[in-house]
């Protein structure tokens, strides 16, 4: 190895770093993304689920009669 490709090679790992420093860099980027998925997949299992949730939806019933209206007319008679 000559000289100039020797000086090459320090200024190349100073620029962009050396070797060791990225592969910590991509095992902590792996493990974070091990993580995540773990967590998730646990919440995904944890969280409860119901395919028939009980729903209380608020509703008002007026039943009458009055022989001899039309409906029309009766709600003409029930309403303000």
């Amino acid at each position: 190895m000559n000289e100039s490709s020797a000086t090459q090679t320090l200024n190349h790992r100073h620029l962009c770093g050396s070797s060791n420093s990225l592969s910590g860099v991509r095992t902590l980027s792996s493990s974070s993304l091990l993580g995540i998925l773990i967590a998730g997949a646990a919440s995904l299992f944890q969280t409860p689920k119901n395919i028939f949730p009980e729903i209380n939806i608020p509703v008002l019933s007026i039943i009458g009669t009055y022989n001899g209206l039309s409906a029309e007319e009766f709600e003409k008679q029930i309403t303000v």
